[in-house]
């Protein structure tokens, strides 16, 4: 996608228009994310955000 990504983010091409982001927002911003992501020239047209909670981290981890 891009040389470099911003410290202690994981990024996921899922679909040809699509990738998800994952990142610790005690370590980086939001901002600083979407200021990569356009330095890099690419567009955003749309932002779906989800926090994760303890109920689904325990759910995702205890599923067989």
């Amino acid at each position: 996608m891009w040389n470099t990504t911003p410290k202690n983010t994981t990024i996921t091409k899922t679909t040809a228009n699509y990738v998800e982001i994952s990142y610790a927002p005690s370590v980086v911003s939001v901002g600083s994310i979407l200021n990569h992501i356009t330095t890099n020239g690419y567009d955003i047209t749309d932002i779906n955000t989800k926090q994760v909670n303890l109920g689904d981290l325990f759910l995702d981890i205890t599923k067989s």
